[in-house]
């Protein structure tokens, strides 16, 4: 039973990366704003949450943290990043106060395994969790928000949940290889840049046109 019901979850885990990863893509390559890029963007998350849960799941079945240590950080990002666009005000609800919870916790436990890939995204996920804490407490206090903060938090956390995804993908196909740890992190030596260009790129274009 419990072997059937492990293939069973691994199978939709597998299926649910599939999806988030052409999903994903989708929404990277399309016009922002469109029709297109919300829909897609929308599976995207629900193929997160389907991602995380069944790492979850199968972690508790047969152990092992390394992946659930990536699917929670993953969570943690696509859930911040819908948010950012419900909630542009970035006025934290106990759903914003659950995922910062979520990444600060997270990240701490990937900082204390000693894993190399872990420790980066422990570092990078415990940055983004303070990150937010100085955004929800300058909200609540009614203080000024750096410009487009919403925009700059919605686009940072939805590539950097891409660049787990990525990542753990590299993980499944390459498990039985013995490639090192540096190829498991070219997604993010890659995508942080990227990151970095897209958040330039999109609220530059916001600024030009309000300026209009």
């Amino acid at each position: 039973m419990d072997t059937l019901l492990f293939r069973t979850l691994l199978w939709l885990h597998v299926a649910a990366g599939f999806t988030a990863l052409l999903s994903g893509l989708v929404a990277i390559a399309s016009a922002k704003g469109r029709a297109l890029h919300a829909r897609s963007g929308r599976l995207f998350h629900a193929a997160m949450v389907a991602v995380a849960l069944t790492a979850v799941a199968l972690s508790a079945l047969k152990g092992g943290r390394f992946l659930l240590h990536i699917g929670l950080f993953a969570l943690y990002q696509v859930h911040g990043g819908l948010r950012s666009i419900r909630n542009k005000s970035l006025r934290p609800a106990p759903q914003d106060w659950a995922g910062l919870a979520l990444g600060g916790v997270n990240g701490g436990l990937m900082l204390a395994t000693g894993n190399i890939v872990l420790l980066v995204f422990g570092g990078i996920s415990t940055a983004l969790a303070l990150t937010d804490l100085r955004l929800f407490v300058r909200a609540l206090r009614g203080q000024a928000l750096p410009h487009l903060a919403w925009l700059r938090r919605h686009i940072g956390m939805m590539l950097g949940t891409y660049i787990a995804t990525t990542t753990a993908f590299l993980l499944t196909m390459m498990r039985d290889l013995d490639v090192g740890w540096l190829h498991f992190l070219l997604p993010t030596f890659i995508g942080v840049p990227f990151i970095a260009y897209a958040t330039w790129r999109f609220t530059r274009r916001q600024a030009v046109h309000r300026a209009v």
